[in-house]
């Protein structure tokens, strides 16, 4: 009898060791579990914002780019087709210098999905902004680093699609926060047909809806671009 209860007891202590041990993998595996859904989560947040502040899901370079816009509108997934122009410059403040990227982009840019995706503010003086310089937006970790606010003039140096090298007077009328230092820090959105002008090689954007098939709408788009340029 004193071996069986012996015997009890040590199952019983053994259990009580085991229980606990059991729950620490358990809770290790729901925190890691987590850890990852939210990894994954973060991860496409950024991508989105990427996306659809930077480079769309999708270029298409053309020569009829108004043909290549109309004809992928209507495809099923496209949440928007926009022009846009890249370039590069160094742009000088009261402060510091910095080399940013020219981002060329229409009115209609930031409407629709892209909306959301950052905090834009305007500059707010009585009498607003009433010069004919061309106006460029940029971020805000850029323009704190360059001693610039909305409402400043900046110059840029930019080589053009000759290769020549040039100066260039703008105007600061807004200023972007999207939460992403990459692009808050580097990179400045300009008027399309000024870009365009400067720069060159200008390209469609498409920007898709969130759950799309890239690959299949990259399809679509292709058919629905080369059957335009066909007719």
């Amino acid at each position: 009898m004193k071996l069986a209860v012996l015997w009890i007891k040590k199952s019983l202590s053994v259990k009580k060791r085991t229980v606990p041990a059991i729950l620490i993998v358990a809770l290790c595996v729901a925190a890691a579990t987590i850890g990852l859904i939210f990894s994954e989560s973060m991860v496409e947040g950024l991508s989105v914002k990427l996306r659809g502040l930077y480079s769309g899901n999708l270029r298409v370079e053309t020569d009829d780019s108004e043909a290549v816009i109309n004809a992928v509108s209507d495809v099923p997934g496209v949440a928007s087709a926009d022009l846009s122009v890249f370039g590069s410059a160094i742009i000088y403040g009261s402060d510091e210098t910095a080399v940013v990227g020219i981002k060329g982009v229409e009115d209609g840019f930031f409407s629709s999905q892209r909306s959301g995706l950052l905090e834009i503010e305007t500059y707010d003086g009585e009498e607003g902004i009433s010069s004919s310089l061309s106006r460029i937006m940029i971020g805000r970790k850029l323009a704190d680093e360059l001693g610039i606010a909305p409402g400043d003039r900046a110059a840029l140096m930019a080589s053009d699609k000759n290769g020549v090298t040039r100066p260039f007077l703008v105007i600061v009328d807004r200023v972007f926060e999207s939460g992403l230092n990459q692009l808050d820090e580097s990179l400045v959105y300009a008027d399309y047909e000024w870009a365009e002008e400067i720069f060159g090689n200008p390209a469609v954007e498409i920007l898709l809806e969130q759950g799309s098939d890239e690959d299949a709408v990259a399809a679509e788009v292709n058919r629905a671009s080369c059957s335009r340029s066909e007719t």
